[in-house]
């Protein structure tokens, strides 16, 4: 049974690799190369063997060519002259960006920290079409962070549009944008996540001021709407039930609800004391 299971396994091919569609062939061996695996075969027999790990491919290339790409786990045997291994990860591989500046669509300076997910689909690609796929992919993931994060203010009142309020669709929105970019290094973008989020420290206090003040706002005009609702729903009820006022007394009823309900700290009642 043993047998049978290794004579199942793909054993390597030299020069009978197919055309792809960035046109990169695999060549037959170079004579260069031939030769001394033919006149010096016990020391070819001995050094031409490479361990190929799980979820790594290796990619083969003899004096220049590409002869080889091994996709099988196991042990390869490539002739040593001339030889150029590359082993490239297939595993899902996690990049960092950390505190990169950007300057979001007001214009204010923002620093942000992201995370990049991919995968490697092409080694073919990633070993002879780029030179350091992680370092490009690191690159054009930076250069995409600041072009996506620009069409987006840090904070609005709409917070769907805004970077803190719609942080998954500008994920998702990065992670499109690089996969376009990065196709040519043979690689697949998973994910690019937004990991953290602030405010440049030369605007952080200013722009800390400018929340709180618009929080403030927001909160005010909230208790008047309330309070206006509350002091003529009350002057409904009176007259409802059967309490007539005048307008002076309407007005003082309305007057003395709004400031109760407005005011920032507690209210003292004062009481009118009539003489006849």
């Amino acid at each position: 049974m043993d047998a049978q299971l290794v004579s199942q396994q793909p054993a390597p091919h030299y020069g009978t690799l197919e055309a792809d569609d960035d046109g990169v062939q695999a060549k037959p061996m170079p004579i260069a190369a031939i030769i001394p695996s033919i006149l010096c075969f016990p020391l070819t027999l001995l050094s031409s063997w490479t361990i190929v790990d799980a979820k790594t491919e290796v990619i083969a290339l003899q004096c220049g060519k590409l002869v080889n790409e091994i996709k099988t786990p196991g042990c390869a045997f490539i002739p040593c002259w001339g030889r150029t291994v590359f082993a490239v990860s297939t595993a899902q591989i996690s990049m960092s960006l950390p505190n990169v500046r950007v300057a979001d669509y007001e214009g204010n300076p923002v620093v942000i920290s992201a995370v990049v997910q991919f995968t490697v689909d092409d080694p073919k690609k990633a070993v002879l079409d780029i030179e350091d796929y992680q370092l490009f992919v690191k690159l054009q993931a930076a250069t995409v962070l600041r072009q996506v994060v620009a069409q987006y203010p840090f904070q609005c009142a709409d917070e769907t549009r805004s970077l803190r309020g719609n942080m998954q669709n500008v994920s998702r929105q990065l992670a499109d944008t690089l996969n376009t970019l990065i196709a040519v290094a043979g690689c697949i973008v998973h994910a690019f996540r937004i990991d953290e989020l602030s405010y440049a420290n030369e605007v952080a206090a200013v722009m800390l001021r400018k929340q709180a003040a618009t929080a403030t706002v927001a909160a005010r005009k909230l208790i008047v709407e309330s309070a206006v609702d509350i002091a003529v729903d009350a002057a409904e009820q009176l007259s409802h039930h059967g309490t007539t006022l005048s307008a002076d007394q309407q007005a003082d009823m309305i007057i003395n609800l709004m400031s109760v309900i407005c005011s920032g700290k507690d209210v003292v009642p004062t009481l009118t004391m009539r003489t006849s």
